[in-house]
């Protein structure tokens, strides 16, 4: 990439943004929370849902995307501990950053937990607008009511793919494709397979036909919030004995380069065949009589 040229110190990165939330039975993923994607299993953390194979109604996945470093790891354990403790930082330093902003208060506030509308999968939109005033509120899901609205932090399976999903009961199968999936978006997959980085992301919608973008920027300012509190969870010291970036992508080009190389050896082999059996198809002679004498039964049985 362009920019380890120029930062050849880079360690990692976080990758932060919005996604649209999969709530479950376990995990009450709500508008404005954040998700942090999390490995499980032989899962990375992030699993790419459009590349795999449909064998017998089973979905079966296609390869796997690296796990965020362990440098980050170690400092998301120790964030998680100290939150069973204490809440996040999450609300104070948005408070922070909208004092700064006056401009910002509007916009990125939390817009209220009477927009956070979670409908039943079979129940589709009603109407022209955006902001569910014609769709049937009998239509939502019950949920506990919470004591906060304070953004809450998930940690789990983000699925990446290059649609946008706004169909739940698409969403619905794609979470069954791997358990503990909390949440969609549309870039992590593209990136993590050329550079070490964690994915965070503000939970903007709940991916169905009534999605819309009232929550888009309290979600992206909550998930940047995270990315603020989260290095004060990381030592320096663990920053210098990880791994840097370029190293990555020099291991990715080598192991690239090993794999063409064995694909141009398997080609050859595969030319090899092909003149054998094209050989096979005439008698011995020169041209003309290869020819000549082409035997059809060979012809036949190749």
């Amino acid at each position: 990439m362009p920019m380890l040229a120029t930062f050849p110190n880079i360690s990692f990165g976080i990758l932060v943004g919005i996604g649209a939330g999969i709530p479950n039975d376990t995990k009450d993923v709500r508008l404005g929370n954040v998700v942090i994607g999390m490995p499980s299993g032989t899962l990375g953390g992030v699993f790419q849902y459009d590349l795999g194979k449909s064998r017998a109604e089973k979905w079966e996945r296609i390869g796997l995307l690296p796990r965020p470093l362990d440098v980050l790891l170690k400092a998301i354990s120790k964030m998680q501990s100290q939150h069973e403790m204490s809440d996040s930082m999450i609300p104070e330093i948005l408070g922070r950053a909208l004092q700064r902003n006056s401009k910002m208060a509007k916009t990125y506030a939390h817009p209220g937990t009477g927009l956070d509308l979670l409908f039943v999968p079979s129940y589709e939109h009603i109407g022209f607008t955006n902001d569910c005033s014609d769709c049937d509120l009998e239509k939502q899901i019950s949920r506990p009511a919470r004591d906060s609205a304070n953004p809450e932090i998930h940690y789990g399976i983000i699925a990446s793919g290059n649609a946008l999903v706004k169909d739940a009961n698409m969403r619905d199968r794609i979470a069954n494709m791997e358990p503990g999936c909390i949440c969609l978006e549309m870039e992590a997959a593209g990136l993590i397979g050329h550079f070490p980085c964690l994915v965070i992301r503000g939970i903007s919608d709940y991916a169905d036909s009534h999605k819309n973008d009232k929550w888009q920027r309290h979600a992206s300012a909550s998930a940047s919030a995270c990315v603020v509190e989260l290095p004060s969870y990381v030592h320096p010291k663990d920053v210098e004995l990880s791994r840097k970036a370029t190293d990555m992508a020099k291991l990715e080009l080598a192991i690239q380069s090993i794999g063409d190389r064995l694909d141009g050896a398997n080609q050859n082999k595969a030319d090899e065949q092909v003149v054998a059996y094209l050989k096979a198809l005439y008698d011995s002679g020169g041209p003309y009589a290869e020819r000549k004498n082409r035997n059809p039964e060979r012809v036949r049985y190749l």
